[in-house]
């Protein structure tokens, strides 16, 4: 048979499609974001997860527990994160699911776990051993992939221990060979993809940007799919209007500086934990400032996990500017982690009362709902900072903000992302690069707007699916 390949985009919400791959060996899913469809999917050879954005998640814990997942070191690592400290709920089973066994044969029905079969992409990326080691002697991170038994409050697990695959391996998905690349992204960990079919390589970029700090890994992912001569290139689709000169990191380094110059009470900013980039942006505006930056046990507990596979991020207690903000009413399951680092860091901890107090010397990760739970009876004083993605609820957002006493920082008014730089290429450079590596079919995803890659690559031999939830054979 040729290969079909069917989009199908979250529940509105197109940034949360999924890509069904179907051959003559069987079926894969190019990420997991759409939990609607999950449950009357094939069984699949496998899911190849890009990132650990939810985006491309959220899917995963409905998919049956033997399901192979594919992933880089570092997706895997935060999505294990992710699940350590949420709570134990089916749609945050990515790692470990969690089953009732009935009763019968006069034994009591009882909780057992499978963890879920995993497959490391490796990578020298995020790798955590030393250049040079061989890829088998993982233990640290094994250990640590395996370390979660003992807190789930079961008395059985069915462990499958994760296997490694260098960055191209000849037969890896049943019998197809797999080739993946580190990409540049909001998120660490970021991997495209491509897979080799009998009609040819099929590649997926995942989330990708070209105005980060690693402009050479974009050049080697580029020039690796280009030298595939992929018959299928599904595209993040994210922007779609040309003449956009994206937001740098340092950008938003350099805006958050000028926005809170004069200011003497609390800095909230508003970013999402995943984001080691951001976090230690605003750890320098930290150090600039001669204030302390205020993460939450669940913000550390992230931070160290990346930490056992990125090696080049500081030790936690060897950053000056780091303190923990210590509010047990703000955990909903954190499985005694939350008490281990708060005894493990106690030297740094940070009371709510100290923020209220003294929110001059400290800038605080948090959101508006956490926000809330922190007020006591005097209010926070201090500026908003919101340096994520905008949503639809934005203006939402900043009035409970306002009526929480907080300022809000200056902005453009036209531009909501104003203190963010996006994890998505502009147009003009996804079209550029789809320019150089002249698929025969281009699937762009992530975008409510398919049909606008038509006239970008008109004149070319490529022909745009732009259909969704219909299997698109490949002629």
């Amino acid at each position: 048979m040729s290969v079909r390949i069917t989009v199908q985009p979250g529940l509105n919400d197109p940034a949360r499609a999924q890509v069904l791959v179907e051959d003559d060996r069987g079926t894969f899913l190019f990420n997991c974001g759409a939990p609607s469809w999950s449950d009357s999917l094939p069984r699949l050879d496998g899911a190849l997860i890009s990132n650990a954005h939810p985006q491309h998640t959220a899917g995963i814990p409905y998919l049956p527990p033997d399901t192979p997942i594919y992933a880089s070191v570092m997706t895997s690592a935060i999505l294990k994160a992710t699940q350590d400290i949420a709570p134990p709920t089916r749609g945050n089973q990515t790692v470990f699911v969690h089953e009732t066994i009935p009763a019968g044969g006069g034994l009591p029905s009882s909780e057992r776990v499978i963890q879920r079969p995993y497959t490391f992409l490796l990578t020298q990326n995020d790798s955590a051993n030393p250049q040079g080691e061989p890829i088998d002697t993982f233990a640290d991170v094994h250990e640590w992939w395996g370390g979660q038994a003992d807190s789930l409050g079961v008395s059985s697990i069915i462990e499958h221990p994760a296997s490694v695959l260098p960055q191209f391996a000849p037969s890896a998905l049943n019998g197809r060979a797999l080739r993946h690349y580190p990409i540049d992204h909001s998120i660490l960990g970021a991997s495209a993809i491509a897979i080799e079919t009998r009609d040819g390589w099929i590649g997926y970029t995942g989330d990708i940007r070209f105005h980060g700090q690693q402009p050479g890994l974009m050049e080697e992912f580029v020039q690796g799919f280009t030298e595939l001569h992929p018959v299928a290139l599904i595209v993040d689709g994210t922007n779609t209007q040309p003449g956009i000169t994206p937001i740098t990191e340092n950008d938003v380094y350099e805006r958050v500086m000028e926005a809170i110059k004069g200011q003497d009470g609390l800095i909230v900013a508003d970013f999402d934990a995943m984001d080691m980039e951001r976090l230690l942006t605003f750890n320098h505006v930290a150090e600039a400032t001669h204030r302390k930056l205020v993460l939450s046990p669940r913000d550390v507990h992230m931070y160290l996990s990346m930490s056992i596979v990125w090696r080049q991020f500081p030790a936690f207690d060897e950053v000056e500017t780091f303190g923990i903000l210590d509010a047990p009413q703000l955990n909903e399951s954190d499985h005694g982690r939350e008490a281990e680092l708060r005894e493990r860091f106690q030297a740094i901890l940070v009371s709510p009362d100290k923020l209220r107090k003294n929110g001059g010397d400290y800038i605080v990760r948090s959101s508006p709902p956490e926000l809330g739970a922190l007020e006591g009876d005097k209010p926070l004083r201090g500026v908003y900072i919101r340096s994520r993605t905008a949503t639809a609820n934005e203006d939402s957002v900043l009035i409970q903000v306002r009526d929480m006493g907080l300022g809000i920082a200056r902005r453009d008014a036209e531009d909501a992302n104003y203190f963010h730089s996006s994890g998505h290429a502009t147009f003009d450079e996804t079209i550029a690069m789809i320019r150089r590596v002249v698929p025969r079919y281009l699937v762009p995803v992530h975008t409510a707007h398919p049909e606008v890659f038509t006239d970008a690559v008109a004149g070319l031999p490529i022909n745009v699916m732009a259909e969704r939830g219909r299997a698109i054979e490949l002629a």
